[in-house]
């Protein structure tokens, strides 16, 4: 049941990040004006570094319920099976970090696409392209 909830959790987690995965690159150079642009950078913008904070926070509160896990594990003595049961529940909780890091790097890609087709086009970005502090990252 916990495994068919994971999976239904990712789909849900995935599904809005695939239907607004067109070629974002296509829909860039299409913009017309530099404040379509910005609207359209500022957009892939917010919903990357959103993905990136909900990524982030998952990955700091997996580390700390591992690090409850060997605390636990340090306090009693644990059978084998015991501490199989409690790394593979810590290994379901995995999937739910991959799949919030995969929205993160379809985002990601989206942003980059976006801003390398506008480069090719126009040979510079809109000034509005500063304001997102993912712009150095690849």
């Amino acid at each position: 049941m916990r495994l068919a909830l994971i999976f239904l959790f990712s789909a849900l987690v995935l599904v809005p990040a695939f239907c607004f995965s067109a070629d974002a690159g296509s829909i860039a150079v299409d913009l017309k004006n530099e404040a379509e642009k910005c609207r359209y950078l500022q957009q892939l913008c917010e919903r990357t570094q959103k993905a990136q904070l909900d990524w982030s926070a998952d990955v700091h509160a997996s580390e700390k319920k591992i690090e409850d896990l060997i605390k636990e594990m340090r306090r009693k003595d644990l059978t084998e099976q015991q501490i199989k049961e409690r790394v593979e529940a810590t290994d379901d909780e995995d999937v739910h970090g991959k799949a919030l890091f995969n929205v993160f790097l379809e985002n990601l890609t989206q942003l980059n696409d976006a801003t390398e087709a506008l480069k090719a086009k126009d040979s510079q970005m809109p000034q509005c392209y500063t304001q997102c502090s993912l712009s150095e990252q690849k």
